[in-house]
């Protein structure tokens, strides 16, 4: 029951992820980019049907896919709130930046040239805030993202659903961390 909605949501939208990617300056980057955030979608439902499929195994595909397609919008609507989170914390440096006379299109540019200039209270502010901003946001990942699937296959809502993978994650936060960074680092 799993290896359809396997091969479907996550071995199909990866692949065209990856010849995308192998694909580099063939496909316009705007295109490239709006397909890979469009394959999230089936990633993130397949992800949701797999942990229903797994909580409820008696229930069979077809009981995972309603229930999945049931609860897909407030898993969608938890996974959104926790990245505005992190990205609106991000906002200061980007502000400080700003603020500094940074141009940010000439500091993301590719091109060798001159990097501006930053005073060093503002390139100490903007390091220590990141390196902040970087624990806190493996930490937001580690206490929602990493049980979050799990609890809204088993009991749907959204805030609640924050609310109980935050206390479900309670003391096992650095357990949850390893496997991730197993995982990210098996990835690239």
């Amino acid at each position: 029951a799993v290896v359809p909605i396997a091969l479907l949501t996550i071995f199909v939208p990866q692949s065209i992820s990856g010849a995308i990617k192998l694909a580099g300056t063939a496909v316009a980057p705007a295109l490239g980019q709006g397909i890979m955030l469009a394959l999230l979608i089936p990633m993130l439902w397949g992800q949701l049907a797999i942990a229903v499929l797994a909580l409820r195994p008696d229930g069979g595909r077809g009981a995972a896919q309603s229930t999945a397609t049931r609860r897909f919008l407030p898993y969608l609507l938890a996974m959104l709130i926790l990245f505005g989170v992190i990205v609106v914390l991000f906002l200061p440096i980007i502000l400080a930046l700003v603020a500094s006379g940074v141009d940010l299109t000439a500091l993301t540019s590719a091109s060798a040239g001159p990097k501006p200039d930053i005073s060093p209270a503002m390139a100490g502010f903007i390091g220590l805030y990141g390196l902040a901003w970087l624990i806190f946001a493996v930490f937001v990942s580690v206490r929602f993202s990493t049980l979050l699937v799990a609890v809204v296959a088993a009991e749907g809502g959204v805030i609640a659903a924050l609310r109980r993978s935050f206390a479900l994650s309670r003391g096992i936060a650095w357990k949850l961390l390893r496997p991730g960074m197993l995982m990210s680092s098996s990835t690239t």
